[in-house]
């Protein structure tokens, strides 16, 4: 199901979510339009662009082939015969060593403005980045990452970088009333929990902005204070706490309801459909079936849900100069 804010989107980008290098794009249109120019663009390469004319008919998809594969660096400019334009690129970005690496720009947000895409980017932890992954994040001109988890989980499972990088890491260990997954697993595995229900996961969100809202603001707004630096945010899974600063960072730039919570969804897409084949063998050789800890493993509509007000209210707050 197609959810999007068409208000101020004219265009939609249905992404390949298996190859992240694909020569092939397909776009949903919300107008009518028989000439639109399109400019292909290699983001960091003056100069190398590409133009073509295609037409748009209103609710239908199109599909566009390019010579090129389209990857991280290559931004779509449209400019429509109304005068107006508007930028797409892919969203999930497939890293070998992090499964939720995605931009959490590019919507539309109030007075018609966008959100400028490869600037934001949220994601699980960052341990076992690869080489092509830290070359990924060299491209895309990452200068600042913000780590939200907890100190154990830190030590655990530190964040790779070069020894030479520039990257500056920023600790804003972010907690809430039930543990990690990897302290949990061994009273799950002994039969001390039956489960992690929709319930248990709202009372999480809540304790974390009952707690932590405040923190939450802090890296919010220093985020969108700062509009020269490209910066990543993230968690262990990217989905929980992550989902919720960049809920705040969307919200603070007038993006709708409906189209925030499909970015927050796209994690049971990219990274709980792995986690859950990971651990199932471990589940299994206990009698245990890890569906009563789905809602755990995923990113649930419910629990972002029972808060999102006090987001809306919270993010009134944040000072946004791009607006």
């Amino acid at each position: 199901m197609l959810i999007i804010n068409s208000q101020n989107t004219s265009v939609y980008l249905y992404e390949n979510y298996t190859n992240n290098n694909q020569n092939s794009l397909r776009l949903f249109s919300f107008i009518d339009d028989p000439k639109v120019l399109l400019r292909t663009i290699r983001q960091g390469q003056i100069g190398l662009m590409t133009t073509e004319i295609i037409s748009l008919t209103k609710f239908e998809s199109i599909e566009l082939k390019f010579e090129a594969p389209i990857d991280h660096m290559t931004i779509f400019n449209f400019e429509f015969s109304d005068g107006k334009s508007q930028e797409l690129a892919m969203r999930h970005i497939k890293l070998e060593g992090a499964t939720n690496f995605r931009d959490a720009g590019g919507y539309a947000g109030l007075k018609g403005i966008h959100m400028p895409w490869r600037r934001y980017f949220r994601s699980d932890n960052l341990a076992n980045l690869t080489e092509s992954d830290l070359k990924v994040l060299s491209e895309l001109k990452i200068s600042t990452i913000y780590d939200l988890r907890r100190d154990q989980e830190r030590e655990l499972s530190p964040t790779r970088l070069l020894k030479s990088s520039e990257i500056e890491i920023i600790e804003v260990p972010i907690t809430s009333t039930i543990a990690d997954l990897s302290d949990a697993l061994p009273e799950i595995l002994a039969g001390k929990l039956s489960g992690l229900d929709d319930n248990h996961m709202c009372e999480m969100y809540q304790s974390i902005v009952d707690t932590h809202l405040d923190d939450l603001l802090g890296v919010a707004s220093a985020i969108i204070a700062n509009e020269q630096d490209n910066v990543i945010f993230h968690c262990t899974a990217g989905k929980d706490r992550t989902g919720i600063l960049a809920a705040l960072i969307q919200l603070s730039f007038g993006v709708d309801q409906e189209t925030i919570f499909h970015d927050f969804l796209l994690s049971n897409r990219y990274r709980t459909p792995l986690r859950m084949k990971t651990l199932e063998p471990h589940f299994l050789e206990h009698s245990i079936d890890i569906q009563n800890f789905k809602p755990y493993l995923s990113a649930p509509y419910e629990a972002l849900e029972s808060i999102f007000d006090e987001l809306i209210e919270a993010a009134e707050t944040i000072d946004n100069p791009n607006l």
